[in-house]
């Protein structure tokens, strides 16, 4: 970028405007195939990202704590303005003489952009996303004194039933990393199909369902759980409810 702190300030802003549309422009078009959605997504999400680093990015400047900001447009007033102004003009003009490629989002791009197909890690038995590999974690429990012997099908339908698991399997460290593993995978299943969701959203919602089915509760509990900023959910679930008690 250019040297100067408003320069950079409006090719960010500049960046995140031309990221908006074309997710707007990828959004609009549409998609036949599950590998396609799946694209899509992956590719939409990396521009909110890049969004929300340069968001992160200008709220820093405008905050402006050491003053850089400040001096620099104190710097363009006084005397010599029209001087101070060239003279930045010619830099901004010899920065993107130097660099005529560094807009990577112009529309003349936008083709080879929307058409990118973002690599995504999949197993053989999870078939781009569309199922889940729980191979590991099967032979895990299986194998394991707090499991059972049943057939992988059997695994599938069963795996959430952490109730049928008794308290004193519960408290010993082999569950827990049973637990931990199967957890992780599960996030990062989620993560890798579902490039748009939220996480802690998804986990505050399943808990005030839960806390809802709890016989006696007050509504005024579940409405309070509700409002809760989406953080809480995952927060909460970290303590695997559920799963150890």
């Amino acid at each position: 970028m250019s040297a100067t702190i408003l320069e950079q300030t409006r090719g960010a802003h500049e960046d995140m405007e031309r990221l908006e549309r074309l997710i707007v422009k990828d959004l609009k078009n549409e998609v036949r195939t599950h590998q396609e959605k799946l694209h899509q997504n992956h590719r939409v999400r990396k521009n909110l990202d890049i969004i929300q680093e340069r968001a992160a990015k200008l709220a820093r400047t405008y905050e402006d704590f050491d003053g850089s900001r400040r001096e620099e447009i104190s710097s363009l007033a006084g005397e010599n303005t029209y001087s101070k102004f060239y003279d930045r003009l010619k830099e901004i003009k010899d920065y993107h003489r130097k660099h005529p490629n560094t807009d990577i989002t112009e529309a003349a791009n936008d083709e080879a952009l929307l058409s990118y197909e973002p690599h995504v890690e999949f197993t053989g038995e999870e078939c781009s996303g569309r199922y889940l590999d729980l191979h590991e974690h099967f032979n895990r429990f299986i194998n394991a004194k707090f499991g059972q012997q049943v057939e992988y099908h059997e695994y599938l339908s069963s795996f959430t039933a952490f109730e049928s698991v008794e308290k004193r399997h519960k408290l010993t460290k082999a569950y827990r990393e049973y637990v931990d593993l199967l957890l992780s995978y599960l996030e990062s299943f989620y993560e890798r199909t579902q490039p748009l969701g939220y996480l802690p959203r998804q986990y505050k919602r399943g808990l005030v369902e839960a806390v809802q089915a709890v016989p006696g509760v007050v509504p005024s509990t579940c409405l309070l759980l509700a409002k809760l900023p989406d953080s809480c959910g995952l927060k909460m679930i970290s303590g695997r409810p559920g799963m150890l008690e």
